[in-house]
């Protein structure tokens, strides 16, 4: 039986390293290389910086594929992003740049194809710093595929942000529209968020946090593994609905019940003005008075 075992560990490590070589040496259309040669392109180091006017901008929109993303305020006139970092790529293949452009009222700013196959890299230390003028109050919408977004706080319209694999973290949120993250693989830490549309935040693989919350319409918030904690000002009426399938539900506000289990609670909490739906299938979730 181990020397069965061992047979089969040998097969699936020789079939892993063909697939591994074959998916980095096609061409796509060009010359291919050889898998031996996937190391031959080197290091890479990039440092480019591109400013644009924010005067009739209604969106930002911000995309990157392995670089961590970061947004922050200055006492500026412009939108300037800064590309930083090193990455080794496949030898052969385009190096990312950075594109900074209006499209008609967005300013799109941009590194690394969005078509993904358009480079390939085997390892990279990435960055976007996004810089925006304290005057911005506009929409912004940040994509990623496997870096982290970071963001020190936002005042604005609406703010939507997607990624697949990589944390986000957001500082306090003052928002005129609404709130979308949704993420496959990665926890969502917020400080605050307070917004005079819909909040809706989404992960498959991660727990969910907000220090505060609050939206005059509804509150969204679903993972599949992984806890939910949040805060709410004690002042504030809602309709909850929270759902766990193997973690504890817990509440500390003043709620009539409608129907609690340790696993589930549906209820009101004052004029119950706008609603708070909350599911986890594995982890707790907490709902805390401010």
């Amino acid at each position: 039986m181990t020397r069965k075992l061992a047979v089969l560990l040998m097969v699936l490590i020789l079939a892993t390293t063909s697939a591994f070589l074959y998916y980095y040496s096609k061409g796509d259309g060009r010359t291919s290389t050889s898998g031996l040669d996937l190391f031959a392109g080197g290091k890479n180091f990039f440092d480019e910086q591109k400013s644009i006017l924010a005067t009739g901008v209604d969106l930002v929109d911000v995309s990157s594929i392995t670089a961590e993303v970061s947004v922050s305020y200055a006492d500026v006139e412009e939108i300037t992003a800064h590309f930083w970092g090193d990455a080794t790529l496949v030898s052969g293949y385009p190096i990312p740049a950075l594109t900074v452009e209006m499209v008609g009222t967005t300013v799109k700013i941009e590194v690394e194809p969005r078509n993904i196959m358009g480079f390939r890299m085997l390892f990279s230390d990435l960055n976007l710093d996004v810089t925006l003028p304290y005057s911005y109050a506009a929409d912004l919408k940040v994509a990623s595929v496997s870096g982290a977004i970071i963001l020190d706080g936002f005042t604005g319209g609406s703010l939507d942000i997607d990624n697949v694999s990589g944390r986000l973290e957001l500082g306090d949120l003052e928002l005129k529209g609404s709130l979308s993250a949704n993420l496959v693989s990665g926890s969502i830490d917020v400080d605050k968020a307070l917004a005079a549309g819909s909040i809706s935040a989404k992960t498959v693989s991660g727990s969910i946090k907000f220090g505060e919350i609050w939206s005059d319409t509804s509150m969204k918030l679903g993972t599949v593994s992984g806890s939910v904690r949040v805060g709410i000002g004690g002042d504030k009426g809602f309709r909850v609905s929270a759902s766990s399938v193997s973690g504890q539900v817990s509440c500390d506000m003043p709620v009539r019940i409608e129907s609690s289990t340790s696993k589930k609670l549906v209820g009101t909490v004052g004029d119950a003005r706008s609603n708070l739906d909350i599911e986890t299938v594995s982890g707790s979730i907490g709902i805390n008075s401010l």
